[in-house]
């Protein structure tokens, strides 16, 4: 089902200034509770496949027996990154560290995002994020930064996937290389119906007619958007979840 969205269909991207420093190597981040990792075997998977893809060598170190070792016994909610480096095939390093957990839906204020226009992109969890940084530098400690291309094409944030909600139906900008191919991006396609429509590509002249929009990634799953921001203009505001976000949420908790 998830290949046939996130197939070949996608519209060849526009020329990708690649910004990441390769020899820093690649990482994953994943969620833990109770010693539990979520979705681990889609982290070990694309850790893999960025690996052979940007070095050219298999990357041969047991990734989920590893992070099953550093989190045995942990109690309580923990980030986890694991980190592979170029030239080291057969290992990994692993560190958990506490955190709050996520927010619930029902307990968040909303986002509030800032548009970054950029013509970078990187379709892999790079350790360097110099790139990703100086943008989150750039905008007001209450916005998060929502990147667009030059053409007018939402790509994502700094650090979750990007869904919008049009007429009760979903959208998220497709795979073509100027993305992270996120795993919690992953989860949410998971509940909705085998439609190609759901990836298509989001423009920014057209926010202000969604019913919404909200961020996903491993750690703080599902986070509403309440305004998105274009150089001191606002282009859409809500008050409050749309049903769908509400509905995905729920259905991601459980």
């Amino acid at each position: 089902m998830l290949a046939a969205l996130d197939g070949g269909s996608a519209p060849p991207a526009p020329a990708t200034v690649r910004p990441a420093r390769r020899a820093d190597g690649l990482f994953e981040t994943l969620a833990a509770v109770d010693g539990r990792v979520a979705r681990l075997g889609e982290h070990a998977a694309r850790l893999r496949r960025s690996y052979l893809s940007c070095t050219g060598e298999p990357l041969t170190a047991h990734v989920e027996t590893a992070v099953a070792e550093a989190t045995a016994g942990l109690r309580g909610q923990h980030r986890v990154r694991v980190e592979a480096s170029p030239g080291a095939t057969d290992e990994v390093r692993v560190h958990a560290v506490p955190w709050p957990g996520p927010v619930p839906l029902a307990e968040q204020p909303g986002l509030v995002l800032r548009v970054c226009r950029t013509a970078e992109g990187e379709s892999h969890k790079f350790a360097d994020r110099r790139w990703l940084d100086a943008h989150e530098a750039a905008v007001d400690e209450e916005e998060t930064p929502l990147l667009v291309d030059r053409d007018g094409t939402v790509l994502e944030s700094t650090r979750s996937s990007v869904f919008a909600v049009l007429g009760g139906a979903l959208r998220t900008p497709p795979l073509d290389g100027r993305i992270l191919p996120g795993t919690a991006r992953r989860a949410v396609l998971d509940l909705v119906d085998p439609d190609p429509a759901t990836t298509a590509p989001v423009r920014i002249g057209d926010v202000a007619d969604l019913d919404g929009m909200f961020l996903t990634n491993a750690l703080r799953g599902v986070q509403w958007v309440r305004e998105i921001r274009d150089d001191g203009t606002v282009l859409a505001r809500w008050t409050a979840p749309d049903p769908l976000t509400l509905r995905i949420a729920a259905d991601l908790a459980r």
